[in-house]
């Protein structure tokens, strides 16, 4: 009986090794099948949720499985770019055009790159191949546009806004730099119309409406342009351009410059220098003027003192000093 239970028991310890064993095997083959693609999968779902640190965990991993996978370098790039790491962006965009040179949205979102960057040039380049690859891709012609506007080749500019609202006749964007060009023109009333145009296509497009504040503010319709300004602040209340400009208009609508000095606060609290600038001029406070006025006119009194006195002790010394 005896050996009966020592069988058992050696069974019942062999059949447990063979479970851990197979767990065992079973996780390692697991790991394994962990391929390239499920971690790009992984890295897509992560990024949609806004956790941009473990997405670029799993493309890094996706990588390391797979030199060639252009599609991760290019959703790498776009993380790092949403990082603020422009130029590592452009290096990962750069491997994904190495490895499939006709990558469209690779030469596009590289130009963005560029043109954050200020390499205007370079971005140009980007958005030519683009527009090469695929003519009716209306992004491209606006985005090139945004960058012949910024180096002052405005016919260009307007052409290939043009040729985006050819494409897509609702392009916001695009009656937006149209807008742009005409105030460095200054034609302000064509520019409110672009800009009009723009915020009838997208009603909350804060920047348009600040830009068209300031071609309503460049004609004098300073009742439009505070309304205009307003709005944009209720988009975006952390807008300090949007609050400068305000003040600015309130200020020059009575000729009372005091009248902009609340917005100018807030617009210098969020760090618009130009803001602070006009506050040093117009807003400096009277009570504290009063006490500085007050603190001068002692020392005037004690100056008129200490003259009397010298004038006394001049006196003296002449009375004094021997013939």
């Amino acid at each position: 009986m005896g050996n009966g239970i020592v069988s058992v028991s050696k069974l019942i310890m062999k059949n447990v090794i063979l479970f851990i064993l197979f767990v065992f095997l079973n996780c390692q083959f697991s790991i394994a099948q962990e391929t390239s693609e499920d971690y790009y999968i992984q890295g897509f779902l992560a990024y949609n949720k806004g956790n941009n640190e473990l997405a670029l965990k799993h493309y890094n991993h996706a990588i390391e499985l797979k030199a060639d996978y252009f599609e991760a370098y290019f959703a790498r790039a776009n993380v790092k770019s949403e990082l603020g790491f422009h130029q590592q962006a452009v290096y990962d965009y750069d491997k994904a055009i190495d490895i499939k040179p006709d990558f469209v949205k690779a030469y596009n979102y590289r130009g963005y790159e560029y043109y954050i960057l200020k390499e205007y040039k370079f971005a140009i380049q980007d958005y030519n191949k683009v527009v090469f690859l695929k003519a009716d891709y209306p992004n491209a012609y606006v985005s090139r546009g945004d960058c012949k506007f910024m180096l002052n080749d405005l016919p260009g500019a307007e052409t290939d806004y043009n040729k985006g609202l050819e494409l897509k006749s609702d392009f916001a964007e695009a009656f937006f730099g149209k807008g742009n060009i005409y105030m460095k023109q200054k034609t302000f009333d064509k520019a409110a119309a672009e800009y009009t145009s723009a915020l009838g296509i997208n009603l909350k497009y804060h920047e348009a409406q600040n830009a068209r504040g300031k071609a309503y503010f460049s004609q004098k319709l300073y009742k439009e342009a505070e309304k205009d300004f307003s709005e944009a602040i209720k988009l975006k209340p952390d807008f300090a351009e949007a609050w400068y400009n305000r003040a600015n208009t309130k200020s020059a609508a009575d000729n009372k410059p005091e009248k902009g000095c609340k917005d100018w606060t807030k617009a210098a609290e969020l760090k618009f220098q130009a803001a602070a600038d006009s506050m040093a001029v117009h807003c400096v406070d009277k009570k504290k003027e009063e006490k500085v006025e007050d603190k001068k006119e002692p020392a005037k009194e004690e100056k008129k003192e200490e003259k009397k006195e010298d004038k006394k002790e001049k006196k003296e010394d002449k009375a004094t000093k021997p013939e």
